[in-house]
């Protein structure tokens, strides 16, 4: 699956992809790398997908924090910062040497194990507070899934929620913790020369007004929404894409 330059193709496969995806994160909060992602990589390189879409989300992810109002608890924030920063340096290492089969079939297990935690909801969650010392493991799962797979956010976010934060506390804390994982993924992703491919930064750009086009449709039509039946819709596709993928990857790997 070569990308040498940009390709009109390329941009018709993966502006709707970000449309929805972008529209989806704006109504019903999951993250956009989560929906974009898996899809586009079905019927692209990972390798290309990924630095892209991680310059589109950082239209997300500054609104946002715009939104978010402060509240951040640092001595949170911090911690997993810096170990999601390291885990981010494992995860790009990991994406620019391994095989494309391995990939997909590497997204397609960490898709399955984010729809079983859906489905399971916050509320079979643990309601005990967990030790800070599991901000190491948490920060590294982050950091990689981040760097391999554009999906960062369930460790850090579950490891927040069994800290104990009040919900305005929690949800500022991710916002920051999102925002620096990005900036962690696209620094390691320049690092590795993935933006260095031809076309990337220009197809990053020409796919700016699909996003800007889903948040303002998705803040006019959401009070009008059936939020639990569009999450069920984004489940579904999900675990469609992700049985995809799996495929796709063990056929990849195949002599």
């Amino acid at each position: 699956m070569p990308f040498e330059g940009f390709d009109v193709t390329t941009w018709i496969t993966l502006a709707p992809i970000v449309l929805l995806a972008s529209f989806v994160f704006q109504a019903v909060g999951f993250g956009a790398g989560l929906v974009a992602v898996p899809l586009a990589t079905i019927f692209l390189d990972p390798k290309m997908v990924l630095p892209v879409l991680a310059l589109l989300e950082l239209v997300n992810s500054l609104r946002l924090l715009r939104l978010s109002h402060g509240g951040a608890r640092l001595a949170e924030a911090l911690p997993l910062i810096l170990f999601s920063g390291i885990g981010t340096a494992v995860g790009v290492g990991l994406l620019v040497n391994l095989p494309i089969g391995w990939l997909m079939i590497g997204m397609a297990v960490f898709i399955g194990t984010f729809l079983v935690h859906q489905q399971r909801g916050a509320s079979n969650l643990p309601t005990h507070s967990v030790s800070r010392a599991w901000v190491v493991p948490t920060g590294l799962a982050s950091g990689i899934g981040s760097a391999m797979f554009g999906m960062g956010g369930p460790p850090y976010l579950i490891y927040l929620h069994l800290r104990g934060l009040p919900f305005e506390a929690w949800r500022a804390t991710a916002v920051l913790v999102g925002l620096f994982s990005l900036i962690w993924r696209i620094t390691g992703f320049t690092s590795a020369g993935l933006y260095a491919r031809p076309g990337i930064l220009i197809l990053s750009i020409s796919l700016l007004p699909s996003a800007l086009i889903a948040i303002w449709l998705a803040e006019r039509v959401k009070p009008r929404l059936d939020e639990r039946l569009l999450r069920r819709c984004v489940q579904v596709l999900l675990a469609l894409a992700s049985l995809t993928l799996l495929l796709r990857g063990v056929g990849a790997l195949r002599p």
